[in-house]
C-alpha cells in the first residue's frame, strides 16, 4: 500500500466521519428549527390571550337617588369582554337602595334620561349586585363604548361603587 492509498483512505474516513456529523448535527437543527416554531406559535397564542382589567366607578347619588357609574371606554381597536360586576355601597353589607341597570353605549346617559332598550346588558332590582359573565352570557364592549349602570331610586348622598373585569382582546 503506497503512502496515496494510505492518504486517499484516511481521508475518505475523515469525510466520512464529517458527513456523520453533519447529518447528526442536521437532524439536531431540524428538531431545533421545529421546536423554536413550536414555541414561536406558542409565544403568538399566548400573546393573543385576553389580559384582564380591573375598572371601578363611583357617584353620588342626586336628591332623587339617582346616580350614572360611568366607566373608562374601551379603546378603539379593541373588544372588552366583562366578567364580573360589582354594584353597592362601599362595603358588601351597607344597605344600598335602588335599582341599577346595566348598559353598554357611547355616551354617559343621565339618571332622568331613557337608556335606549338596545343598551341594557342587565338590570338588578336590588343591591348589592354581583354578577358573573360568560360566553353563555356575555356583556360584550366595542372600541368607543363604555359600561353605564344608572342607579334609580338609591339613596340621596349616597356614595356608589361599581367594580368590573374585563377581557381587553385586539377587535
Amino acid at each position: 500500500m503506497s503512502d496515496l492509498d494510505v492518504n486517499v483512505d484516511l481521508s475518505a474516513s475523515i469525510f466520512s466521519g464529517f458527513m456523520d456529523r453533519i447529518n447528526a448535527l442536521g437532524g439536531t437543527i431540524v428538531e431545533l428549527a421545529t421546536n423554536v416554531d413550536a414555541m414561536a406559535t406558542a409565544m403568538a397564542r399566548s400573546n393573543n390571550r385576553p389580559r384582564v382589567i380591573p375598572m371601578n366607578a363611583s357617584a353620588v347619588a342626586d336628591a332623587n337617588g339617582n346616580a350614572v357609574l360611568a366607566f373608562d371606554p374601551c379603546a378603539q381597536g379593541r373588544h372588552w369582554s366583562v366578567r364580573r360586576l360589582a354594584v353597592g355601597g362601599a362595603h358588601w353589607v351597607d344597605a344600598a337602595a335602588g335599582t341599577a341597570l346595566i348598559s353598554v353605549g357611547s355616551s354617559q346617559t343621565q339618571p332622568d334620561n331613557a337608556v335606549p332598550i338596545t343598551e341594557v346588558r342587565d338590570y338588578a332590582p336590588t343591591m348589592p349586585l354581583l354578577a358573573f359573565y360568560d360566553s353563555m352570557k356575555e356583556m360584550a364592549i366595542k372600541g368607543g363604548q363604555m359600561l353605564i349602570v344608572t342607579i334609580n331610586g338609591g339613596t340621596s348622598g349616597q356614595t356608589y361603587y361599581g367594580v368590573a373585569a374585563v377581557d381587553d382582546n385586539p377587535q
